[in-house]
Protein backbone atom coordinates (compact mmCIF):
# COMPACT_ATOMS: atom_id res chain seq x y z
CA UNK A 1 0.00 0.00 0.00
CA UNK A 2 2.48 1.89 1.15
CA UNK A 3 4.41 1.80 -2.36
CA UNK A 4 1.52 2.37 -4.26
CA UNK A 5 0.78 5.95 -2.44
CA UNK A 6 4.65 7.14 -2.86
CA UNK A 7 4.60 6.18 -6.48
CA UNK A 8 1.00 8.08 -6.97
CA UNK A 9 2.62 11.00 -4.89
CA UNK A 10 5.67 11.90 -7.33
CA UNK A 11 3.29 11.41 -10.00
CA UNK A 12 1.27 13.86 -8.25
CA UNK A 13 3.85 15.83 -7.61
CA UNK A 14 5.36 15.89 -11.55
CA UNK A 15 1.67 17.04 -12.55
CA UNK A 16 1.57 19.66 -10.67
CA UNK A 17 5.51 20.93 -11.30
CA UNK A 18 4.83 20.61 -15.11
CA UNK A 19 8.33 19.90 -15.21
CA UNK A 20 8.51 18.77 -18.46
CA UNK A 21 7.77 15.10 -17.67
CA UNK A 22 5.16 12.72 -18.50
CA UNK A 23 2.77 11.34 -15.88
CA UNK A 24 1.92 7.98 -16.80
CA UNK A 25 -0.46 5.01 -15.15
CA UNK A 26 1.98 2.70 -15.81
CA UNK A 27 4.44 4.31 -13.98
CA UNK A 28 2.61 3.54 -10.72
CA UNK A 29 1.45 0.60 -11.70
CA UNK A 30 5.26 -0.76 -12.27
CA UNK A 31 6.65 1.05 -9.24
CA UNK A 32 3.89 -0.63 -7.52
CA UNK A 33 4.94 -3.77 -8.31
CA UNK A 34 8.69 -3.11 -8.08
CA UNK A 35 7.98 -2.40 -4.55
CA UNK A 36 6.32 -5.39 -3.57
CA UNK A 37 8.44 -7.71 -5.33
CA UNK A 38 11.35 -6.06 -2.93
CA UNK A 39 9.13 -6.50 0.29
CA UNK A 40 8.80 -10.41 -1.00
CA UNK A 41 12.83 -10.24 -1.52
CA UNK A 42 13.20 -8.80 1.70
CA UNK A 43 10.75 -10.94 3.86
CA UNK A 44 12.60 -14.51 2.13
CA UNK A 45 16.13 -12.69 2.79
CA UNK A 46 15.44 -12.27 6.30
CA UNK A 47 13.64 -16.04 6.64
CA UNK A 48 16.55 -17.51 4.71
CA UNK A 49 19.40 -15.70 7.30
CA UNK A 50 17.38 -17.27 10.78
CA UNK A 51 16.15 -13.66 12.24
CA UNK A 52 12.92 -14.22 11.23
CA UNK A 53 12.84 -17.24 13.97
CA UNK A 54 12.18 -17.72 17.57
CA UNK A 55 15.99 -17.28 18.66
CA UNK A 56 16.18 -13.70 16.98
CA UNK A 57 14.07 -12.59 19.79
CA UNK A 58 16.94 -13.33 22.11
CA UNK A 59 19.09 -10.51 20.84
CA UNK A 60 22.73 -10.90 18.35
CA UNK A 61 24.70 -13.98 18.25
CA UNK A 62 27.10 -14.26 20.55
CA UNK A 63 31.30 -13.83 20.18
CA UNK A 64 33.32 -16.83 21.13
CA UNK A 65 35.03 -14.76 23.08
CA UNK A 66 31.94 -13.06 25.33
CA UNK A 67 32.50 -13.80 29.17
CA UNK A 68 29.49 -15.13 30.91
CA UNK A 69 28.40 -12.25 33.46
CA UNK A 70 29.12 -13.22 36.96
CA UNK A 71 26.26 -13.15 39.63
CA UNK A 72 26.56 -10.24 42.00
CA UNK A 73 28.77 -10.78 45.01
CA UNK A 74 25.96 -10.26 47.19
CA UNK A 75 22.60 -10.25 47.60
CA UNK A 76 21.83 -6.72 46.94
CA UNK A 77 21.40 -6.23 51.28
CA UNK A 78 23.95 -2.87 53.03
CA UNK A 79 26.71 -3.97 54.18
CA UNK A 80 27.86 -2.49 57.56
Amino acid sequence: MGCSALSAGIEAVQFVMNAGRVVDVGDVIFNTVGGLVGCLLAAGAWLVTGRGTEGARHGPPRSPYDRPTSPPLHDGARHR
